[in-house]
């Protein structure tokens, strides 16, 4: 018997079903799953079958009518990609689903992120005690050169970290794009804030004998301690900082979002950004 003649038929629904599981951000899949269950519910309860212009027309009307115009995009979005998925309908063809989208747009207004400006950064790093925030300073300092996720921040590695004479250079090997990238950090050229300085220093304390190599680990009272900085005390400390150099920011600070909060929208004009740490 031939090599071919015992192989077993190929499961082309099986092959096609894991494909297709794969189409999904993998982070994101369990609410584009939901989305799409959420709306073949509604379609279960109203005893609709099939899925066209005027289906997704009342579905956006009724069911997502409260919310708000970027939730309404959000799961046009994710319905867009499970319909065709599990489908085969694509609703990106749906003029007038659009046209009603846009205008329910219309007039909107986005929260937009508070901004402070460098000056008030710089005086966290300066003025706020280390033996209570040299953590936050790091995380900060870390966030602000690499441009960085907060999941990326905790993933932050021994491994992915190079002291040089003049520099450290940190390599984020595990990105939300699947490209490694590497950023350094210096001196700077900040009045009296020397972020190299407060990153080493920060480095030094860190305990012996722990069993993990995670970089950030817990600060208390001028000592690190063995347990790793979880993503929600990250998530936390956007709120510590303005409770420093910006009181009446403070209630409207909710928590660390994405890096475009690092970047510009959150602590930063991009133009400093771009002019204070990019050039260092």
């Amino acid at each position: 018997m031939s090599d071919s003649d015992s192989d077993s038929p190929m499961d082309v629904d099986a092959a096609a079903e894991a494909a297709l599981a794969g189409l999904l951000p993998e982070k994101s899949k369990t609410l584009y799953e939901n989305s799409y269950k959420r709306f073949n519910d509604w379609r279960t309860k109203n005893k609709i079958a099939a899925v066209d212009e005027k289906c997704m027309l009342a579905y956006f009307s009724q069911e997502m009518g409260s919310q708000k115009p970027s939730t309404s995009w959000t799961h046009y979005s994710m319905l867009k990609s499970t319909l065709n998925m599990h489908m085969g309908v694509d609703i990106s063809g749906f003029r007038n689903l659009i046209s009603f989208l846009k205008r329910k747009s219309d007039g909107f207004r986005p929260k937009k992120s508070k901004i402070l400006t460098k000056e008030q950064i710089f005086k966290f790093l300066k003025d706020a005690d280390d033996t209570i925030y040299l953590a936050t300073k790091v995380v900060l300092i870390v966030g602000v050169y690499g441009a960085c996720r907060r999941e990326e921040i905790l993933k932050l590695t021994l491994a992915d970290i190079e002291d040089m004479a003049d520099k450290v250079t940190i390599t984020i090997p595990n990105t939300k794009t699947k490209i490694m990238r590497q950023f350094v950090i210096t001196k700077g050229n900040a009045p009296e804030v020397d972020m190299l300085k407060l990153f080493r220093q920060y480095a030094q304390m860190r305990p012996a004998g722990l069993t993990h190599s995670r970089f950030f680990v817990g600060y208390r009272a001028g000592k690190c301690t063995k347990q790793v900085i979880g993503i929600n005390a990250i998530a936390k400390m956007p709120k510590t900082i303005v409770s420093r150099v910006h009181r009446p920011l403070f209630p409207t600070i909710i928590s660390f979002s994405p890096r475009r909060l690092w970047s510009r929208h959150f602590y930063f004009e991009e133009t400093w950004r771009m002019e204070v740490f990019s050039s260092c």
